[in-house]
């Protein structure tokens, strides 16, 4: 059952492929594991293995899982610099302290978006009291803590373009073209020009490399809180850069993981963009 489940997780069996029997199908799936885990995605190193096991399966079916499988972008036993984009919510609360009790070198970091002193609804995005929790966040976990202020790109690139869409009698979605705009895009340019090497959030997607060498975005494995579509405006050079701690998780595991770690946004209420 815990093979079957894996292989709903991450897009079910390759097409063509002949189950070979529970037995042959765990071993192989263990085989395809090691493989993934060790960095090794050639096909015949993984099916020189399966012949000596006598396994039968579909162009070695460990080296096909290795493939589909997200590509690990923080390598076990490597140390990274890893700036955190930190909101203020209970997600990028636990994707940065996660980092960080995993030994990377994380500095927290909130876009400012609005003057402190604005007034908004408690789930809005840019409450200006996101900042707040998020510094305190930063500080139980001993993470550095860096604001960088957004609020004119914010207003020139998101609100402007988003009310005159709206007099033209469109339907925006500033949500994305935030992201690409004002975030993450921004945010990726700023991390590598800092001597960072990746940029993580809580969102609840996955990116994995393809055969081809190109960065695909997938959806989380939640499929109450995927959030891939908004981070559907990313480039390549983007995707490249982004970790996303949350994907392999659902939302319920990281409220646990936030009640266990003391953090107090562990029950916060969710942001609506």
């Amino acid at each position: 059952s815990q093979v079957r489940a894996t292989l709903n997780r991450y897009g079910a069996a390759a097409p063509g492929w002949d189950d070979p029997g529970p037995l042959a199908l765990t071993a192989c799936l263990l085989n395809g594991l090691n493989i993934y885990n060790s960095a090794r995605r050639s096909i015949d190193d993984c099916g020189s293995r399966c012949q000596m096991l006598n396994l039968v399966c579909f162009t070695c079916f460990a080296a096909w899982l290795a493939g589909r499988m997200p590509v690990p972008l923080l390598q076990e036993g490597v140390d990274l610099r890893v700036v955190a984009a930190m909101s203020g919510g209970v997600d990028s609360s636990v994707a940065a302290v996660s980092l960080h009790r995993a030994g990377h070198d994380v500095l927290g970091v909130y876009l400012r978006m609005r003057n402190v002193s604005a007034k908004a609804e408690a789930t809005s995005c840019v409450n200006p009291q996101h900042e707040e929790d998020a510094r305190t966040v930063a500080q139980l976990a001993s993470i550095p803590f860096q604001v960088i202020d957004m609020r004119e790109a914010f207003e020139l690139e998101i609100v402007q373009p988003f009310m005159q869409s709206y007099l033209r009698g469109e339907t925006p979605n500033p949500c994305v073209l935030c992201n690409v705009k004002v975030k993450l895009g921004p945010l990726v340019q700023w991390a590598i020009e800092h001597g960072y090497d990746k940029v993580c959030t809580g969102h609840y997607a996955r990116i994995m490399q393809n055969e081809n060498g190109a960065w695909e975005l997938r959806r989380g494995v939640d499929p109450l809180k995927d959030q891939s579509y908004y981070l559907c405006g990313l480039s390549q050079s983007h995707l490249s850069r982004l970790v996303l701690p949350r994907g392999e998780m659902v939302k319920a595991d990281t409220r646990k993981l936030a009640a266990e770690w003391g953090l107090p946004v562990a029950q916060k209420a969710d942001s609506q963009d």
